[in-house]
């Protein structure tokens, strides 16, 4: 087979982005799992509560969790060694059932926002594929998007949340479009827009996502970049809710559980809303949960039965289909990436001897 003078506009899916041209489908299943976890350790915290309040004061924490041997046991010896001396008691787990509970909030918060970037990532390579399948060209940035994906090597990178916001401007136009919460706190009735020019779900996706860097590489403490990107937005944020402190220097970012459920819903809102557009853009063949099917009403229970269809079916475009079936024509296309991909002064090195 002959060398690719030129790489084709084509859409290659790294192995860590989903298989799936329906990502809402995707989507709703890992997030009602995670909702459902967060849910039964919330309840669980909660019911805890609930039993230390009837117990004798004097009871100590060993008699309250009726510890054994095992796997209780080992537990229970190493969250005593952890106490102070003379705090193993029911005092000390009302303030551990805080803590507790303020931990379950902050990796619910950045599982959610890592699940929504995962979306985002299949959603853009379906994106790609549709403006193709619909005779569009990509532009420059939708172009450079695509080589994103390209394998180029063992330690390369996905494209990252800001990448694919910048390289496809109607995501960032849809997103903006959709209001901060699902739901008005004071008036419980639903909120349909934003409810000012700060307060939208790409404004919160950026912040949830900018908050799981800060509590992965920062532990959680607010540094000056922090403050200075986020602190306008976040002040405008938390007025909405009640028991949310503001933003400090040096300081953690503590949530209620009721912030976990209104990201939960509002994300949730954006992705079907998001697969809504690419249905229309790819005229039914991607994004609905029943693509290429026909469209039909969503009903959770039957949509969570669909099977797990693929990202390149029969029909889908050409060349990018011929990677996955064409072992010639993606040995060779992966070739043309390597060259590209190397620095000319390396290409053209000859070694000595």
């Amino acid at each position: 087979m002959p060398k690719l003078k030129s790489i084709p506009d084509i859409v290659i899916r790294p192995s860590g982005v989903w298989d799936s041209r329906t990502p809402y489908r995707n989507y709703f299943a890992l997030h009602r799992r995670l909702t459902r976890l967060q849910s039964a350790t919330a309840l669980a915290t909660w019911k805890l509560r609930l039993d230390a309040e009837v117990q004798p004061p004097e009871t100590s924490l060993k008699t309250f969790f009726k510890v054994k041997s095992g796997k209780a046991g080992r537990a229970w010896i190493e969250l005593r060694d952890t106490l102070p001396d003379g705090t193993a008691n029911l005092a000390s787990l009302q303030r551990l059932l805080n803590k507790i509970f303020f931990a379950v909030t902050e990796h619910s918060l950045v599982k959610y926002s890592a699940l929504f970037e995962t979306y985002i990532q299949c959603w853009a390579l379906n994106y790609l594929l549709a403006k193709l399948e619909a005779g569009e060209d990509w532009t420059g940035a939708e172009r450079s998007l695509a080589e994103r994906f390209w394998p180029r090597s063992k330690d390369h990178q996905l494209p990252t949340l800001p990448h694919m916001l910048n390289s496809i401007p109607s995501l960032q136009d849809w997103l903006a479009a959709l209001p901060h919460v699902t739901t008005d706190l004071a008036t419980h009735q639903a909120v349909m827009a934003p409810v000012s020019p700060t307060l939208n779900a790409l404004s919160l996706v950026r912040f949830w996502r900018g908050y799981r860097n800060l509590v992965m590489h920062r532990g959680g403490v607010v540094s000056k970049g922090f403050l200075a990107s986020y602190g306008a937005f976040f002040e405008e944020f938390a007025a909405t809710f009640k028991y949310v402190k503001t933003l400090k220097l040096g300081d953690t970012v503590d949530f209620s559980d009721g912030v976990v459920v209104a990201i939960a819903s509002v994300q949730n809102k954006a992705a079907r809303f998001l697969d809504d557009q690419l249905a229309r853009m790819s005229r039914d063949r991607r994004g609905h949960v029943f693509a290429p099917a026909n469209r039909r009403p969503f009903v959770a229970a039957e949509a969570a039965a669909e099977p797990w269809r693929t990202l390149l079916l029969d029909g889908d475009h050409d060349r990018s289909l011929q990677f996955v079936r064409d072992t010639s024509f993606a040995n060779e296309t992966l070739a043309a990436i390597a060259r590209a991909s190397t620095p000319r002064a390396q290409r053209t090195h000859k070694p000595s001897g």
